[in-house]
């Protein structure tokens, strides 16, 4: 990606990043619950679960930036939009074996 097409795709990359954020947490206390449930037996508490059901909508919301970000840059910069996507799909192969 060139710096100017970094440039143009800033919404982009910091709605990525905002939207894997809200996703990690949604899903670290998602996975918590669950493991604690299997383990213990213990369900989660009613603020657990409203928690979530934040942590939920704050991550659609995020989605919904994500998509806003996509369409304008789509509109503005097309190369920088295919850039962007390849930078995404470079960083998803590189942690697929973490994850």
């Amino acid at each position: 990606m060139t710096p100017e097409q970094r440039h143009n795709a800033a919404s982009v990359l910091t709605a990525y990043n905002a939207m894997e954020t809200t996703k990690r947490r949604h899903i670290t206390l998602l996975e918590a619950g669950t493991t604690r449930e299997k383990k213990f037996g213990l369900s989660p508490s009613q603020l657990e679960r409203e928690l979530l059901q934040t942590l939920l909508a704050d991550h659609d919301a995020e989605v919904k930036g994500f998509q806003r970000a996509v369409a304008a840059l789509k509109a503005q910069d097309r190369e920088a939009l295919a850039a962007v996507f390849a930078h995404f799909a470079k960083i998803d192969r590189g942690l697929e074996p973490f994850l």
